[in-house]
């Protein structure tokens, strides 16, 4: 539909409108059935994020500090964890697609991945920015899985943009492509995005999250931690992308903040580990009252 005075839309693919549109069926109108769907979709990031930590860490304590540290950028970025749009379902559905593509190389796996990521582009578009990332993450489990899983990402995603654009007379790609391209790049934001949005506001996740980047590549022997370290990068790098453009607001933070909580348990993870000297026993407290001030 053409745009105009009484028809203005989000220029996102439309998932999280029709799930939104589904729940409203038992809520009724009004802000309860986005905001509702934006709140679970934030639990199911948690639940994800716990399973992606305690597939390596094998601790239930800290496969929820990931969780607290995301929760400690609510502020940060303006509440957008509870508000009704596409943002948490995005991430949601990009976390869940990483947990299987880390979770192993099992058909099952890689099929659930593909589905996961493709209703990510269903909710925000940003989520292509993460199917090179995802593809090249199955080429450690053999060319043929890597030709199968990037043909069938690339073939239901064209598909779909074809089926949309002719069934909206062109307006589809135009909304969801088009009209985005024509923000205009922020070029003050290619230093504040590291200096102002991540390192004046989340300093101290991010100094542990480095030592953790650190400990990554001395264990890069550890088939699983360095795919993480990719998925680490990758949520970096969306945020980075949206936060280029005008109209990139805080909401675009999320990933990033996400994926610095993510590295956050390697250096306890590594201070559990059998240490002769007493004083040093001290380390894990100090390293978590330091980064409780984040609260």
């Amino acid at each position: 539909m053409q745009p105009s005075l009484d028809f203005t839309p989000h220029i996102y693919t439309p998932l999280s409108y029709y799930l939104a549109s589904f729940i409203s069926i038992f809520t009724g109108d009004g802000y309860v059935a986005g905001r509702l769907l934006s709140i679970l979709a934030t639990l199911g990031c948690f639940v994800v994020m716990y399973l992606i930590s305690f597939k390596w860490a094998r601790s239930y304590l800290l496969s929820i500090l990931p969780i607290g540290v995301f929760c400690a950028s609510y502020e940060l970025c303006y509440t957008w964890f509870d508000i009704g749009r596409v943002d948490s379902l995005f991430l949601f559905f990009v976390l869940l697609s990483a947990y299987y593509l880390l979770k192993g190389g099992s058909k099952k796996s890689l099929v659930l991945s593909c589905i996961a990521l493709y209703l990510g582009f269903m909710t925000k578009q940003s989520a292509i920015l993460f199917y090179l990332v995802a593809c090249l993450l199955v080429l450690r489990f053999g060319t043929k899985k890597f030709i199968w899983y990037s043909i069938s990402l690339a073939v239901i995603t064209f598909l779909t943009i074809l089926i949309y654009n002719i069934a909206s007379d062109g307006w589809f790609y135009y909304y969801v492509f088009q009209l985005g391209q024509k923000h205009a790049l922020v070029s003050n934001m290619f230093i504040d995005f590291w200096t102002l949005d991540l390192w004046h506001q989340f300093k101290r996740p991010i100094i542990i999250a480095f030592i953790g980047l650190i400990l990554i590549a001395y264990n890069y022997r550890n088939g699983y931690l360095i795919p993480l370290a990719a998925l680490v990068l990758s949520l970096l790098g969306i945020s980075y992308f949206g936060r280029l453009h005008s109209g990139g607001d805080a909401n675009v933070l999320m990933p990033a903040f996400c994926g610095i909580a993510l590295l956050t348990p390697f250096i306890f993870h590594q201070l559990q580990k059998p240490i002769k000297h007493l004083q040093v026993l001290l380390l894990p407290s100090l390293f978590t009252l330091y980064l409780g001030q984040q609260l």
